[in-house]
């Protein structure tokens, strides 16, 4: 299980977009070289989508993808002051799982946007997922922290590329 928090000087409705909107995504998420929505849809509360991802990792680990659902609450809990963005693995049939690349898993991924007001945003990220790297543990383990840094800190300068320096 993995938590992050991370604050951001923008407000919540463009962080929100930058992680939801896929082409707003993908000015800043380098990590994520191919991604495509199978499906979207809406429940009673909620957006939903079905979503690829394929990303390439560095050697000696072979590229991995990615197939999920997203529940997108604007108001969670009926706070339109907090965004909630719930997902987890799923299946479709455009992409059956195969050898290559690795079919990573996401148990239960939970992203808590919170308006802090004057233009500042507080994530909280949780996630109980398996990337399936096995052997080199060592070697994951080191670079698992340092890459969750990195993703943020592309995301903070995809954000100012996209809506200005703060």
């Amino acid at each position: 299980m993995v938590k992050n928090e991370c604050t951001f000087n923008y407000k919540m409705e463009q962080v929100l977009k930058s992680f939801v909107d896929l082409e707003t995504e993908k000015q800043w998420h380098k990590g994520a070289d191919l991604t495509e929505i199978l499906e979207t849809g809406a429940e009673e509360d909620c957006a939903t989508e079905t979503r690829h991802v394929h990303s390439k990792f560095p050697w000696p680990f072979t590229d991995r993808d990615w197939l999920f659902r997203r529940k997108i609450f604007k108001s969670y809990l009926g706070d339109p002051t907090q965004s909630l963005v719930l997902t987890q693995s799923c299946k479709h049939q455009k992409y059956p799982e195969k050898k290559d690349p690795v079919r990573a898993e996401i148990f239960l991924q939970g992203h808590l946007f919170k308006d802090l007001g004057n233009g500042t945003t507080k994530l909280t990220m949780v996630s109980q997922a398996d990337v399936k790297i096995t052997g080199m543990i060592g070697m994951a383990e080191k670079k698992m922290p340092e890459g969750q840094y990195k993703f943020f800190e592309e995301w903070i300068k995809g954000l100012e590329k996209i809506y200005g320096k703060k």
